[in-house]
């Protein structure tokens, strides 16, 4: 396959160049992430700079919404969320 963006990179501000949906759980992430929502719904989130009781719950989020934190656990959701890994 032909990769023009190869080299590119992914920022903050960009695409990301790989992702994988996440299942909420009690363990972190394996890379703390940006996350976008696939399918409407609710999540529970830690942000990276948080300890395990700094929970932020966002309701009401859309396909397509990016969360505004780097994020290292999701402890619950009735969205689909996947990773957007830099």
């Amino acid at each position: 396959m032909i990769d023009p963006w190869k080299g590119f990179g992914g920022d903050q501000h960009g695409f990301s160049r790989q992702g994988a949906t996440i299942a909420p759980a009690a363990d972190d992430l394996p890379t703390a992430s940006r996350i976008v929502v696939l399918a409407a719904g609710d999540a529970t989130i830690i942000p990276v700079d948080n300890d395990d009781a700094g929970t932020l719950t966002f309701t009401g989020l859309a396909a397509g919404q990016i969360l505004p934190f780097i994020v290292r656990r999701v402890t619950a959701a009735t969205a689909t969320l996947a990773m957007m890994d830099l």
